[in-house]
């Protein structure tokens, strides 16, 4: 599903771009 790791890629670059201290928590949660 190309289209499904696109958006998740977008959405993912989108949350850093408005709030950078959700990074640690993005990665502590998904733990990928």
């Amino acid at each position: 599903m190309k289209a499904l790791a696109m958006a998740s890629a977008f959405f993912f670059n989108v949350d850093l771009y408005f709030n950078p201290f959700s990074k640690t928590l993005t990665l502590g949660n998904k733990n990928h």
